[in-house]
């Protein structure tokens, strides 16, 4: 039976202000030998850039650290579990994500309805409700018998929807057959793209010798004003570096 540290912390921000690793360090400081790491606001990158953070900190202490609510982000953080709540993950699809060897942590109001209500399963309720816009399985089937088609199994959904578009036909969004295709394993590789190599015509000017190719330029030169400029109007010859004219100018002039 897995016993949890006599001082269990939650790292939460919130009710402090200091950044989660701060106030990890200070809970492991304090004498906290498990850690969980509740940050609810924050986007998933910060959370996991947090976790694996005070993942090294709780380790070097000997201690444990659970990641709330996200398995993913527990298994990414190399944490030891995960706490899970009433409307998280069921507990089977959680240990999907953890593998065998990480902690689930639950809420005590999870334990008594295992304990009142034993035929319910481990009672978390995961997704509210079916989506009302959601395939049916004859829809889902009828999705699959055309990307498997000979005609359309090249496409992309992104090809796929105004193609069936133009004929009538209407299956399911373009995010939709994504996921179908996910699901079934019916992503097609990418194929290399052969590309043609074209030879466009260019201008080459060659020089041998001095005043045969001249280049020239306008560099931006500051004044005492800010943001006004003259502009300096130089041509130089190509062969022997030398300038052959100059001119500087407060405004633009095609003239020049």
């Amino acid at each position: 039976m897995f016993r949890l540290p006599r001082l269990y912390a939650i790292v939460d921000p919130l009710d402090t202000g200091q950044h989660p690793v701060a106030l990890a360090e200070a809970l492991l400081a304090g004498g906290a030998r498990c850690l969980q790491l509740r940050w609810k606001p924050a986007p998933p990158r910060d959370v996991l850039e947090a976790a694996r953070a005070i993942r090294l900190l709780a380790h070097a202490a000997g201690a444990l650290f659970l990641v709330n609510d996200r398995p993913d982000l527990a298994v990414l953080a190399a944490a030891d579990g995960v706490h899970l709540g009433q409307d998280d993950l069921p507990l089977a699809a959680a240990r999907r994500v953890l593998g065998p060897g990480r902690v689930v942590g639950l809420s005590m109001r999870t334990i008594e309805r295992w304990r009142n209500e034993p035929e319910r399963g481990d009672g978390l309720r995961g997704p509210h409700h079916r989506p009302h816009n959601a395939l049916s399985p004859a829809e889902e089937g009828q999705v699959v018998s055309v990307l498997t088609s000979s005609r359309y199994a090249g496409l992309s959904p992104k090809q796929l929807v105004p193609q069936l578009a133009d004929e009538g036909l209407y299956l399911a969004s373009e995010s939709t057959i994504y996921r179908v295709q996910r699901r079934y394993g019916l992503r097609a590789k990418k194929r290399a793209q052969s590309r043609t190599h074209v030879t466009r015509a260019c201008t080459i000017h060659r020089a041998t010798g001095p005043n045969q190719v001249w280049s020239w330029d306008i560099t931006l030169l500051p004044t005492t004003v800010r943001g006004v400029y003259l502009r300096l109007y130089l041509v130089m010859d190509v062969w022997s570096r030398r300038i052959v004219g100059w001119r500087v100018s407060g405004n633009v002039n095609p003239q020049n």
